[in-house]
């Protein structure tokens, strides 16, 4: 995936994601159009299958470095990078069908998808020869991704129903 396509692919996202989040809070109700049941499904979704995704990416890319194992990076990347995204969206239009009940955890957590998002593609698109600038991105996308885990696990654990 190239860099135009990648740009193109992020401002359809951005364009669901305003379209989706006024069809949310449009009829008043917790849950929006998608009932309170969808949008916590939405929140489910995003986390139970954005840790095993990225759990998964993970333990190929370790593998693939202490292996040495042939395995084309360029797709298992892109995979990562769209499914992400389309998760990150869903975990963030969960937060805005319940905004009302939002602490500032909820905000956290909003402010941590988003800043991975970002940063992900930022590093997907920049091509730069300064490695110590593009591997202090990495390690602090690495520190971020585990913050947010911790802070979405405690969401799960303190909302209430």
């Amino acid at each position: 995936m190239d860099t135009e396509r990648l740009l193109e692919a992020v401002y359809i996202i951005l364009l669901v994601i305003l379209l989706a989040s006024g069809a949310v809070h449009a009829n008043g109700d917790e849950g929006g159009l998608f009932g309170e049941d969808g949008a916590e499904s939405l929140g489910s979704l995003s986390w139970n299958l954005g840790l095993i995704l990225n759990t998964v990416f993970v333990a190929i890319n370790r593998a693939r470095k202490m292996f040495r194992l042939r395995l084309p990076f360029e797709p298992i990347l892109n995979l990562h990078i769209s499914t992400n995204i389309v998760l990150g969206i869903a975990g963030v239009i969960h937060g805005y069908a319940f905004l009302s009940y939002a602490r500032p955890l909820e905000y956290l957590t909003v402010i941590l998808i988003l800043l991975l998002i970002v940063s992900g593609i930022v590093l997907r698109i920049v091509r730069t020869r300064d490695l110590r600038l593009l591997n202090r991105l990495v390690h602090t996308q690495l520190s971020l991704a585990i913050l947010l885990v911790a802070a979405v696990w405690l969401h799960t654990v303190t909302i209430e129903d």
